[in-house]
């Protein structure tokens, strides 16, 4: 099953909003989803409710003591949110637990999450941030939509970052699907020099959500959601054996799905 991991050189462009609406979308197509949040500070614990906020920690410990009872622990610490349709671990209270992370233990839970056999899809919404592990998670995730906005200090942060990982990145920089997000009508104000002629795509911007503090509340957007159904299929995540979500609406065909299986 692929993983995506939803990456910025700098904050405030988005990649949660992004990361939410993806697990969103793809439950709409029915995949078996897995949201990690790997921030160090979070909040989405105003989506997700209070729960066990020493999840990652006993995890990881189990991971690394006690490899063969990791199963059972991920089956004990594991939630549901039905809303988005998908399973993840609850935030710490604490950043230490994420600001300790290795690239080789995150890469390991990566890998022990995909072995389950259980997810089509894992989005990984980490920090920005220009650290080992996570130039170790763009290498062990199956692609990256690397998120940018239309600012120029945006921009020069990604084109940085980019050339100080381009020796370390190597093939890996195929895996990169650059995305312009809080996009205006009328095309681009600062000069595009990412790689690629232009964004993959471009997430429309919705001035709504200036005021908005509760993360449910960035899933209600139709016009944000229907260009992440259209970026899930530039993607190739889901094939979808049923009318869009839209044209379900439309049609009325209400919540009726049939189970398919996400293409990395």
């Amino acid at each position: 099953m692929p993983s995506t991991d939803c990456f910025s050189a700098s904050g405030g462009t988005g990649k949660t909003t992004l990361a939410l609406n993806l697990i969103r979308q793809a439950g709409e197509r029915s995949l078996r989803t897995f949201y990690l949040n790997m921030e160090a500070l979070n909040a989405t614990s105003l989506l997700f409710g209070k729960g066990e906020p020493d999840s990652l920690s006993r995890l990881l410990y189990s991971l690394q003591v006690h490899p063969d009872r990791w199963g059972e622990q991920l089956e004990q610490l594991c939630r549901h949110q039905p809303q988005l349709r998908t399973d993840f671990l609850d935030a710490p209270d604490h950043p230490g637990e994420r600001l300790a992370l290795t690239a080789e233990l995150l890469m390991t839970l990566l890998e022990k999450l995909r072995n389950t056999g259980r997810y089509d899809l894992i989005v990984v919404d980490p920090d920005s941030g220009a650290g080992e592990w996570h130039r170790g998670l763009i290498q062990a995730s199956d692609k990256v939509l690397w998120l940018a906005i239309d600012d120029a200090q945006s921009l020069m942060k990604t084109n940085k970052l980019l050339h100080h990982w381009q020796t370390h990145i190597g093939e890996d920089i195929k895996k990169l699907t650059f995305i312009m997000n809080k996009g205006h009508g009328g095309g681009m104000v600062n000069r595009w020099e990412l790689p690629g002629l232009a964004p993959t795509a471009i997430l429309p911007y919705i001035p709504q959500w200036k005021a908005v503090d509760q993360p449910g509340r960035l899933l209600g957007a139709p016009a944000f959601s229907g260009a992440v159904e259209q970026l899930l299929d530039q993607l190739g995540i889901g094939v979808v054996s049923v009318p869009s979500t839209r044209r379900r609406r439309e049609e009325g065909h209400g919540n009726q799905r049939t189970h398919v299986r996400g293409a990395g």
